[in-house]
């Protein structure tokens, strides 16, 4: 059973496969939840991270403490610092 309170407030704000993937279950499930909100699917050309905010922190902190920070999925700053080219951040020459 999933506990939505932590994460009704991200329905609509991503898509619904990284918020499935987050919570381990299926997008339709997901959207089902969504849709009984009456929340809109996320829509990619209206739902945007201002990224010049947080692009200078990729890779100089794990993707889950940077994904605190903004209030996002881990999935969302890791596809970022993919897309970018920037490699994991490293402390001690340990891979986080």
């Amino acid at each position: 059973m999933i506990d939505w309170n932590n994460y009704d407030k991200y329905l609509g704000t991503c898509p619904d496969s990284d918020i499935a993937e987050e919570l381990d279950c299926t997008p339709q499930g997901v959207g089902k939840r969504r849709r009984l909100l009456n929340i809109k699917s996320y829509n990619k050309t209206t739902t945007k991270i201002e990224w010049t905010k947080y692009d200078h922190l990729l890779g100089t902190m794990t993707d889950g403490d940077l994904s605190i920070i903004m209030g996002c999925f881990v999935r969302t700053v890791f596809n970022r610092r993919d897309k970018l080219g920037i490699c994991r951040f490293k402390k001690n020459n340990i891979v986080y």
